[in-house]
């Protein structure tokens, strides 16, 4: 039977928000995953790679929970408004910020012409002096879908019907497809999930009214352990066959991605979290991680770049897979939280 539907202090979602910021910075300190080499360090950045994988699934899902019954609170322009302030005011200012600053150290300096109508325009697009903000345009198509989607936040056969038919033809046929050299043609792709991503906040909305029994929870649990276990040795095999990192599995909604990130969603949500949050600091802590979240997500690549380095922390060490990640972590959230305090701050770091 259907539960409750979830809110904003609803106590898993805000474990699973700091989860996958955490998750999300594991994942970009241990990026030598993407650059084979026959070593234990590239053995343990594409476990890392594997286990962390869910972050920005689960990121999503949440963000479905939040979000499918705006209705309940504010109109559709507002809703539009508070995603503006919230999500595309901190894109502009950081896309231009992070453009200015890498753009600087990569030339020494800057000229006209990175200003230029089309240099800006470029930035904006194809983010590639800071390619982990490209998120930000995949929750943009998400925003811009809700207002249709949270209509149907009552209608759940037709929400399953678009993540089921989302997942064969976005997901599993082109999957098949490549792994026996077979074309594909995308005019099949599913146009209600035709962002990709969206199939991600509606299985959340889903999952969080859904009370599976026990059995049903093991055996999603067995199949994204299942999942993760295959994306390894997919992964492993065919790098050492071919001498670099094999990308097969390297696609959020690919059907091993999504199953991981259902199982880890339904196990949070399994869990009682109300003893632990009860406690003062506990509570505290995760709620100051999930008001910095978004700035955490802005910020912490910064960290990666130019300090990481500096401390001699290059991607191919161990140190840099797990105390590197700590370190970013807790610099980046103590970070934002000091910012935030300014005046005005808040509308580039927003909780």
């Amino acid at each position: 039977m259907p539960t409750a539907p979830a809110t904003r202090r609803t106590p898993y979602i805000d474990i699973l928000i700091c989860m996958s910021t955490f998750a999300v910075v594991w994942l970009h300190t241990n990026g030598y995953a993407h650059s084979y080499s026959d070593s234990v360090a590239w053995k343990s950045a594409l476990a890392v790679e594997v286990i962390a994988y869910w972050a920005v699934p689960i990121f999503l899902m949440c963000s479905g929970v939040n979000l499918m019954r705006y209705r309940e609170r504010y109109s559709t322009r507002d809703f539009l408004v508070k995603r503006v302030q919230k999500a595309v005011i901190p894109f502009v200012f950081w896309v231009l910020l992070s453009y200015v600053l890498v753009t600087w150290a990569a030339n020494g300096g800057l000229t006209w012409a990175d200003f230029s109508p089309r240099a800006i325009y470029e930035a904006f697009m194809t983010l590639n002096h800071m390619s982990i903000y490209w998120f930000f345009l995949a929750l943009f198509a998400i925003y811009l879908a809700m207002p249709v989607l949270s209509l149907l936040r009552d209608r759940r056969r037709i929400l399953w019907y678009i993540v089921i038919v989302g997942l064969v033809f976005d997901s599993v046929l082109p999957l098949i497809a490549q792994i026996f050299s077979l074309p594909f043609n995308h005019l099949l792709d599913f146009p209600l999930t035709g962002g990709r991503y969206v199939i991600f906040p509606i299985l959340g909305y889903l999952l969080a009214d859904l009370e599976l029994p026990r059995w049903g929870r093991y055996t999603l649990y067995t199949a994204g352990a299942a999942a993760a276990v295959t994306r390894y040795l997919v992964t492993y095999i065919g790098s050492t066959q071919r001498g670099e990192t094999y990308l097969l599995l390297f696609d959020y909604v690919s059907i091993v991605s999504v199953v991981l990130a259902a199982a880890v969603f339904v196990f949070i949500k399994s869990i009682d979290w109300e003893p632990v949050v009860r406690i003062g600091w506990i509570r505290a802590t995760i709620r100051q991680i999930t008001a910095c979240s978004l700035g955490i997500y802005l910020t912490h690549y910064f960290f990666i770049m130019w300090l990481l380095p500096r401390l001699g922390w290059t991607p191919d060490r161990l140190i840099t897979q797990t105390l590197g990640t700590v370190v970013v972590f807790l610099l980046a959230l103590l970070l934002v939280s000091a910012l935030r305090l300014i005046p005005g701050v808040r509308r580039v770091l927003p909780g």
